[in-house]
């Protein structure tokens, strides 16, 4: 196991020096720095928050000595879990993997006696060179928030009605996706399945809001909405562990990206990955307890089917796309809301059903929608529905 724990570590402290780092970080951006400072100053650096914690290496004597002072051991710190738990280890040469330029803002923007980070921390010596290579590929975007990162920021400080840290992330969004973010929030069934996940910061690594204007045009809200209750459902039945829920921040990015589209309960070779992956500490690093570890690869190995994220929730949308233009085009000028709101406001129970299943006219209604959709794959649609396949089965058909 090469992850180490949480510890509250000086700004001078932390090195940039890594040889992995220099190959793969770019140079400080001067403008991104200022671009920083200006944020701390407004909303101050949240450096308790999970999604602000970086990446370092130590090496393990070092690390030991600085928490025996404290009469910690190596288990002891990592049981921690959340950043406020963090013990202050006066470290030196902590090699950071991640971080360039909030710790050179935080350098300039803190005071003399308040310079400190938590820093989430991995063995020298015992990390392997892929994890390494993970770690720092997964926060290469730091000098530009990505799209999900600013979707999402914006959610969680909607829901915290903080309107002058909405205002920043809302400032970030370039060209169309301020309108169509918009779009989306008028939607409320919709922004409701997004603000479940906000907590998960890992499923918002590669959500592209340019896809939104697909996703506003389907007409399709109720079953977009399930879809997205669906990848809920599925990660927090990945986190129960007995009668622990783990908390949401443990779903980080690189372990989306293992997991995302694995099929391990059927796949013999997706099994056997996903228990490699947790052996080697690339998935989930932030759990150290072993017991818990066992229960996540059971957890993830039961799960019914491919192990959803936003990233499938928008390549899914590929296979709706020509399925909901067959039937806008059916419904024409009746098409009022949803498809499936319209549908239903055109439904009538037949005299008698070609399929016996129950008498309640609910069963009827979704017999007749599922005849139309059908219906329009078949008929309207050709192999226009397979347009995404590809891209989603490819890695799946090599696991049969």
């Amino acid at each position: 196991m090469c992850y180490r724990g949480i510890a509250r570590v000086p700004l001078d402290a932390l090195e940039f020096g890594h040889r992995i780092v220099l190959e793969k970080h770019r140079d400080l951006s001067h403008k991104n720095v200022i671009r920083l400072e200006r944020i701390y100053e407004q909303v101050g650096c949240s450096r308790l928050q999970e999604e602000n914690v970086i990446n370092a290496v130590i090496e393990d004597d070092d690390l030991v000595a600085a928490l025996s002072l404290h009469g910690m051991s190596l288990d002891d710190m990592r049981n921690l879990r959340w950043p406020q738990d963090a013990p202050s280890l006066h470290l030196k040469n902590v090699q950071c993997l991640s971080g360039m330029h909030c710790i050179e803002a935080a350098q300039r923007i803190l005071n003399e006696n308040d310079k400190w980070w938590i820093v989430r921390l991995f063995s020298y010596a015992d990390t392997p060179k892929p994890v390494l290579f993970r770690i720092i590929e997964s926060y290469s975007n730091e000098q530009k928030p990505s799209d999900g990162e600013i979707f999402r920021k914006i959610r969680l400080y909607h829901r915290e009605n903080d309107q002058e840290a909405q205002k920043i992330w809302w400032s970030r969004l370039e060209k169309s996706k301020p309108k169509d973010l918009q779009g989306l929030f008028r939607r409320p069934s919709l922004a409701a399945g997004f603000d479940a996940l906000i907590d998960m910061p890992g499923l918002w690594a590669k959500l592209q809001l340019g896809a939104l204007h697909r996703l506003l045009v389907l007409k399709c809200d109720e079953e977009m909405t399930l879809y997205l209750d669906h990848i809920t459902k599925a990660w927090r039945r990945i986190l129960r562990c007995g009668d622990t829920m783990l908390p949401f921040s443990a779903v980080d990015a690189v372990t989306v990206q293992s997991l995302e589209l694995l099929a391990p309960k059927h796949s013999d070779i997706d099994k056997s990955l996903v228990i490699d992956l947790m052996e080697r500490g690339e998935i989930f690093p932030s759990q150290n307890d072993r017991g818990i570890r066992k229960t996540l690869v059971e957890n993830i190995c039961a799960f019914p089917g491919v192990i959803p994220s936003l990233w499938t929730f928008f390549e899914t949308l590929k296979y709706l796309e020509p399925l909901c233009e067959a039937l806008r085009q059916l419904l024409g000028e009746q098409m009022k809301g949803t498809i499936r709101s319209s549908l239903k406001g055109l439904f009538f129970a037949p005299s008698k059903n070609m399929v016996q299943l129950t008498e309640t006219q609910d069963v009827e209604i979704k017999v007749a929608l599922s005849q139309q959709v059908f219906n329009a794959i078949k008929n309207h649609c050709g192999n226009k529905c397979l347009r995404g396949q590809p891209r989603l089965t490819v890695r799946m058909k090599c696991r049969v």
